[in-house]
């Protein structure tokens, strides 16, 4: 269903559940992106705990089981000079990196260099918060490269349809069920948000 989903839109909001393959649909969108020639360059970011079965059993697993092809360029583990070798490597594939990274003081450049045109955020709402820094830098790229997004979460909110009105927005466009007037959603989260009157 995200699939067809993500066919569909060339974005996607996904509330999926742990456990219910999250990661294997990141890999296969940016998978499908990849073979199509949509995407040159994708940004896949996950979780610093996610990352070690990621690239030791997720990435194997779909390389047999789907027949992933998209080439993996890691960026997590690496020092600044490492992260922007990477980056100015100018390879054509899946850019894997961690939440870690939209908190370092060279985030802007590396995700400016590597410039995708494709966004994939596991466990997107790590970047629910939209006064965090690394939130704050995600949009940036976002707003200045207009990549398509793909956010994947299972516990994308608890109380505030404000928690995902950024995400939802980009990846969906004029096809969220949010309005995409800031003002508008203010007035929806006051009727709709879990500490609604």
């Amino acid at each position: 269903g995200a699939l067809l989903a993500w066919d569909a839109r060339g974005g996607l909001f996904a509330p999926i559940g742990v456990g219910r393959g999250k990661t294997f649909v990141s890999l296969l969108i940016a998978d499908r992106a990849f073979k199509r020639g949509e995407s040159k360059r994708s940004l896949l970011i996950v979780p610093p705990n996610v990352l070690p079965q990621l690239i030791k059993t997720d990435v194997p697993a779909a390389r047999r089981i789907f027949g992933l092809r998209v080439p993996i360029v890691g960026l997590a583990g690496r020092d600044a000079v490492g992260r922007k070798a990477a980056a100015e490597s100018d390879k054509r594939g899946l850019y894997v990196t961690t939440y870690t990274l939209l908190s370092t003081r060279d985030a802007e450049d590396v995700l400016n260099t590597i410039a995708p045109d494709l966004v994939i955020l596991d466990e997107a709402h790590r970047v629910k918060r939209r006064s965090a820094a690394r939130t704050r830098r995600l949009l940036r790229l976002l707003e200045r490269l207009q990549p398509s997004l793909a956010a994947l979460s299972g516990t994308i909110t608890s109380k505030s349809i404000n928690d995902y009105h950024h995400l939802i927005s980009h990846a969906l466009g004029d096809g969220s069920p949010l309005p995409l007037e800031e003002a508008l959603v203010g007035a929806w989260a006051e009727l709709l948000d879990a500490a609604a009157g």
